[in-house]
């Protein structure tokens, strides 16, 4: 399968969290994707 292109408006990266009783991490895990060098525009 060959690869798209990509359109300036699409993401390079979705971040899916799944938070099922994990209270305790999801401070945590919210900064940690926060703190991603990728660039909230390309984050999904």
């Amino acid at each position: 399968m060959a690869d798209m292109p990509r359109k300036n408006h699409e993401p390079d990266v979705s971040v899916i969290i799944g938070a099922y009783d994990a209270m305790p991490y999801l401070v945590r895990c919210l900064e940690s994707v926060e703190a991603q060098t990728i660039g909230a525009g390309r984050l999904e």
